[in-house]
């Protein structure tokens, strides 16, 4: 819902934006995806699913964000 909501002021305004949460192709719903991409603490078992590692920060985040960036002044 927050999400939605920024996206809909941003869009109500005019403001380019980067849907992380529909775009990214982050799942944290998913298990599997939850261990390998997101940060869990060692000895912790659960998690709020929208803190992404390090290696997921700069394999596919950060070139999303660049490009995004680039986008608004090409």
């Amino acid at each position: 819902e927050y999400g939605e909501y920024i996206a809909s002021v941003a869009k109500q305004y005019a403001f380019p934006t980067l849907d992380l949460t529909n775009e990214s192709g982050f799942r944290p719903h998913i298990q599997s995806f939850r261990q390998r991409w997101t940060l869990v603490p060692e000895g912790y078992t659960g998690t709020d699913g929208v803190h992404p590692n390090e290696e997921w920060e700069g394999t596919r985040l950060a070139p999303m964000v660049k490009a995004f960036l680039r986008s608004l002044i090409a």
